[in-house]
């Protein structure tokens, strides 16, 4: 690559993402050269490059993203400049568009955006009032100020408030359709002292969230399959007295129980028969439920095994704005009566491709992970370079394992909170409690907090979970050890 090559992809035609994703792919390709450029310039050639790119990148592309005229002859003589570094023009010319057009473009964008290796990414503008600093913070706060999420995701683009996506692995869907609703629920703005919500330094405060409950342990069925090395087909318990319609109606009515002042509701793994069991009735039954529903999961495509997935609905003021599968399947492994422990796969399909989804606003990246979703080193990774600040699981399993170490890193890089609700009892609790919810928040010690509910039974020597349904809630504002961080409601 040499400086006419960045020129041409400027004089192309191309529009603005096409252009930034060639010069993140070129920036991705020289990484180790340009850290040693960036950390040996000391000019101002630079710096002039970075302004005119800046400036000159919304003239050549408007805020939708489309070519309008090519780059100035300003501009191309600032490259030629830095013909001996190109791959550091290359780079600065893309810290500019950062700072100007794509700033402009992602700030109104109110579509779905793919991002592939290379493609520059948005992160979330939110800052949270209510934290300390994180022991993942690289650079202390500005004084009066809260910690800076942009700080942790540095990179190469420094803090434009954008990465360079590096993996190939995972595509990433950024859904701003419902950006201003999902803002308006997810972070709440606040005034700082003598300062308006409109002033540059806003903050924001976060909504108190729901785990809701519906089913207990005694209220599930076995797997409807379960011959090693695989299981499937995991869902509450049908009768003739409790039809699958009957099961989603008690599901539904769980939910009317969180209090009004809850906007975000999460129901626990397998509670349903299918992933649309509630989607009729979140439709039709007035009754008033939380603005943001992650309607657990179900298992789906039993008659096909290369279609076998494990899918949850999202809903947002009632309309389903995502739909997301299970990319790691959950290992059962238990004793079988006179003999070793056997493991069963759940037998779901890999996703091909394997896609992170993400409900966007400015401030917001919501997003689900599955139950062992989160026992998944890539794909906790993906999400934290995705800038993912709010996670919500439905989850089965008996313990909360490795998944808490995910919801803790989220936590300090991302300054997100993490939700999991869990189906209570487990076939391998093997009689010990289990986990009704995982709650992680943005603190300086960032611990995931797990939540049980129950109690011993000192003369029976057992356990006893209480009855369904139950509801938790968070405040996600208020430290661990606060009284009001954790609440359950029967």
């Amino acid at each position: 690559m040499d400086v006419c090559d960045v020129i041409e992809a400027l004089d192309e035609g191309c529009s603005l993402t096409d252009a930034t994703r060639w010069l993140g792919v070129e920036c991705l390709q020289n990484r180790a050269t340009l850290r040693r450029d960036l950390y040996i310039d000391l000019s101002d050639t630079c710096t002039h490059l970075l302004e005119i790119a800046t400036t000159e990148s919304t003239v050549i592309w408007n805020a939708k993203g489309d070519y309008v005229e090519p780059p100035s002859e300003g501009l191309r003589e600032a490259l030629m400049r830095l013909s001996m570094t190109p791959e550091l023009a290359a780079l600065t010319v893309l810290r500019g568009i950062c700072r100007g057009a794509a700033r402009d473009y992602f700030a109104s964008v109110s579509r779905i955006v793919s991002f592939e290796r290379g493609s520059i990414v948005p992160l979330p503008e939110r800052r949270l009032a209510k934290i300390e600093p994180s022991a993942h913070t690289a650079v202390p706060p500005e004084p009066g100020l809260p910690p800076n999420p942009l700080r942790t995701h540095a990179g190469l683009l420094g803090e434009s408030g954008f990465i360079i996506w590096d993996t190939e692995d995972w595509i990433l869907e950024l859904d701003f359709t419902f950006r201003d609703r999902l803002d308006m629920v997810c972070a709440i703005p606040i005034n700082r002292e003598g300062e308006s919500n409109e002033k540059s330094g806003q903050v924001f405060d976060l909504p108190k969230m729901a785990t809701v409950h519906p089913v207990g342990s005694d209220d599930m069925a076995p797997p409807d399959e379960s011959t090693a090395p695989t299981f499937f087909g995991v869902h509450p318990t049908v009768s003739q007295s409790c039809d699958a319609q009957a099961v989603h109606r008690r599901v539904f009515e769980s939910l009317t129980r969180v209090p009004k002042d809850v906007p975000i509701a999460v129901l626990p793994e397998f509670c349903l028969l299918s992933p649309d069991g509630l989607d009729a009735l979140v439709e039709v039954d007035g009754r008033e439920i939380p603005a943001v529903v992650v309607a657990g999961s179900a298992h789906t495509g039993a008659a096909d095994r290369q279609k076998r997935a494990n899918t949850s609905h999202v809903f947002l003021d009632r309309y389903r704005i995502m739909s997301t599968s299970k990319h790691e399947p959950f290992v059962l492994s238990l004793k079988i009566p006179g003999g070793d422990k056997i493991d069963f796969r759940e037998d779901i399909s890999p996703q091909d491709p394997r896609v992170i989804r993400v409900a966007a606003g400015t401030a917001t990246r919501l997003t689900i992970a599955i139950c062992s979703d989160l026992n998944s080193i890539e794909l906790v990774g993906a999400m934290t370079k995705a800038g993912v600040n709010i996670l919500l699981s439905p989850s089965w399993s008996p313990k909360i394992g490795a998944a808490a170490t995910g919801l803790t890193q989220l936590a300090g890089y991302c300054q997100c909170v993490g939700l999991v609700a869990n189906t209570p009892g487990h076939l391998m609790a093997f009689g010990k409690p289990t986990f009704w919810a995982c709650t992680a928040v943005p603190r300086d010690s960032n611990q995931a907090h797990v939540h049980f509910n129950g109690e011993w039974d000192l003369d029976q020597k057992k356990y006893h979970e209480a009855a369904s349904p139950v509801v938790g809630i968070l405040n996600p504002n208020l430290i661990s050890t606060d009284p009001g961080y954790w609440t359950w409601l029967y």
